[in-house]
């Protein structure tokens, strides 16, 4: 009968090609369907040295990209980092390949702006990117996110509260971004590269679950399989469904704030009559105002705030949402500085102290500090500003009016400036506080603000 161990090797090697061809096919199939570049074009490719971006630089090759393939060392894990750079070299020396490679001070990067080591690398990762990307005429950024990335990304938003947007999972296109790996799982990644010999290196920073990506891999994930061992299917439909009911969701609050939103380009401005008629104004508020740095938070003060005083305002890092008329009005921040405001420590010296004695001062004026929210502002008053006035038993009126009833000159008036705690008058300075932050036998604690005696000139 002879050997039969030829045959069967023979065949093995028929049935890995079969399935290394079909999975192939299969990512050509999701780059045609996603309108993902086609070859000739040159991919900017990852390359961190794990199996994922291995197998997509591996993939990109076989379908005839012009590859570059970039690496990134975030000298983060000691030895391990230098390792994997030193793996990228000599693998893309062993293709053919020429490397892009760069290091970069990860943490000092991270501490100087004042956000997380995995954020920081994210931002130096893409930042290199594009330069390499703005170099070629003809490319684009591909980065190996599978759809095991894609389910994580879902549950992990599901957790945080992004809302709908944030159950779609991870985008097949973004800009220049592309993951031509979504069609396919990390059990098919590592059957590739086990099946045409890829090597790869493992991050030992995957199994520690001191992120909550991480824990969600490593632990929630295999909870889920536990209780349906069909999850991994039943999520990815999901996420499908989501991505439908989304664009649905999207095209129809577009259309509401085409109504109700008025824009120069620099400013918007929102109807609030016209708000009142939407059945879900926190939803409509969300989708206007989430892209301005707006947290839910204060979307659903702002939702709340039916009849909210004029100067009433909310803020995000780049911009000022102020109720001006019978409109909220979105400003973006001059760098700095609030739209119209005054830097606070040039005009108040501001204390902190246990003394609750009050002062009769024009000059001065102390506050219970529990009921500031800061941080606080200055800046000049404005027509339509209302505040409550100490001592008229917590009626509002007009900064307006009351300059009038001071009988101050216009070009006094014009020199007016208001102290804002959220969005809402404190002071007036030098002219009256406002009841609701005033001293109280209850109050513990106490700010207190003194005019600055203006510089010499």
């Amino acid at each position: 009968m002879g050997n039969p161990s030829g045959f069967c090797f023979e065949s093995n090697r028929y049935l890995r090609n079969i399935q290394t061809n079909g999975m192939i096919e299969r990512i050509r199939t999701f780059i045609q369907a996603n309108n993902i570049p086609q070859p000739p074009f040159t991919a900017i490719a990852g390359l961190s040295g794990g199996a994922d971006s291995v197998v997509m630089t591996h993939v990109l090759t076989r379908l005839g990209y012009d590859v570059v393939p970039v690496h990134c060392n975030f000298h983060l894990r000691g030895a391990e980092s230098d390792r994997d750079e030193q793996f990228v070299s000599d693998l893309c020396d062993k293709w053919g390949l020429q490397p892009r490679i760069i290091g970069f001070d990860t943490l000092s990067h991270a501490k100087n702006k004042g956000i997380s080591v995995e954020m920081a690398a994210r931002e130096l990762r893409y930042a290199y990117f594009e330069e390499i990307r703005s170099q070629y005429g003809n490319a684009a950024i591909f980065v190996a996110h599978h759809s095991d990335d894609s389910i994580e990304t879902m549950l992990l938003n599901l957790i945080r509260g992004t809302g709908l947007a944030g159950l779609c999972g991870i985008k097949a296109v973004n800009g220049h971004i592309m993951r031509p790996l979504l069609c396919i799982s990390r059990d098919d990644i590592e059957n590739y590269a086990k099946e045409n010999g890829l090597p790869y290196v493992t991050d030992s920073t995957n199994m520690q679950n001191d992120y909550m990506r991480n824990k969600i891999r490593n632990k929630l994930i295999p909870l889920l399989k536990e209780i349906n061992p069909d999850v991994i299917k039943v999520l990815l439909t999901d996420i499908e469904n989501f991505s439908g009911a989304y664009d649905i969701y999207k095209a129809s609050t577009e259309k509401q704030l085409r109504e109700i939103l008025q824009s120069d380009g620099k400013v918007s401005r929102l109807d609030v009559s016209k708000l009142s008629e939407v059945p879900d104004k926190e939803t409509l508020l969300h989708e206007w105002l989430k892209k301005h740095g707006f947290n839910p938070s204060q979307t659903k003060q702002i939702a709340s705030c039916k009849n909210a005083e004029n100067g009433t305002a909310f803020q995000s890092r780049s911009h000022v949402l102020r109720k001006e008329g019978g409109f909220w009005t979105l400003y973006e921040k001059e760098p700095g500085s609030e739209p119209g405001s005054i830097s606070i420590n040039d005009i108040l010296k501001i204390e902190e102290t246990n003394d609750t004695t009050i002062i009769k001062s024009k000059d001065t004026a102390v506050f219970d500090a529990s009921k500031l929210q800061f941080p606080l502002s200055v800046r000049k008053w404005q027509e339509g500003d209302r505040f409550h006035p100490i001592g008229m038993g917590g009626k509002t009126k007009k900064v307006s009016d009351l300059l009038c009833d001071l009988k101050m000159p216009v070009r006094e008036k014009d020199k007016v400036l208001v102290l804002l705690s959220r969005g809402q008058i404190a002071w007036v300075i030098g002219i009256r506080p406002d009841e609701r932050f005033k001293v109280t036998p209850s109050t513990k604690r106490v700010i207190k603000a003194t005019i600055k005696p203006p510089r010499d000139s």
